[in-house]
């Protein structure tokens, strides 16, 4: 019995005890690492739009999204550019954790969106994108890198 209390003891020092740097993992800031590059570009992107499905890859053709970029700012605004146009947006961020925003867009209708489950590193901005107006009901998946 003696022996055992001794084992569970040590058992539990071991699990609860940290070698090596037991502080909180650093959150990282969405809002400052999507405003950071100078641009974001289109790496893919897989919709359904008004139910016909498209999908991008950088440099495909028919959808050529090859100079199309959104800029965002801190302050809630941005840019999205294509070839020969651009359009100013807002956005709101949804939730605490920066994993949701919502969008507006002039192009040249107004166009609301979503996007969900943003996963944002230094290297990638990955999203799933929600728009439902009268003339475009769509959901994509869309990555994009930094701009060098």
């Amino acid at each position: 019995m003696k022996n055992s209390i001794v084992f569970l003891l040590f058992t539990l020092i071991a699990l609860t005890s940290c070698e090596k740097d037991c502080s909180s993992p650093v959150v990282q800031d969405n809002a400052t690492l999507l405003a950071r590059p100078k641009a974001w570009k289109f790496i893919s992107s897989k919709s359904v739009i008004n139910n016909n499905p498209e999908e991008y890859i950088r440099s495909s053709v028919p959808q050529d999204f090859d100079n199309w970029t959104f800029t965002f700012n801190t302050d809630g605004t941005g840019v999205l550019k294509s070839t020969n146009e651009s359009w100013q947006l807002t956005y709101n961020w949804l939730n605490t954790e920066k994993t949701k925003l919502s969008f507006v867009l002039q192009q040249p209708n107004l166009v609301t969106g979503q996007w969900d489950n943003i996963l944002l590193t230094e290297d990638k901005l990955s999203y799933t994108e929600y728009i439902a107006t009268p003339l475009r009901l769509s959901m994509s998946i869309n990555n994009l890198v930094p701009v060098e």
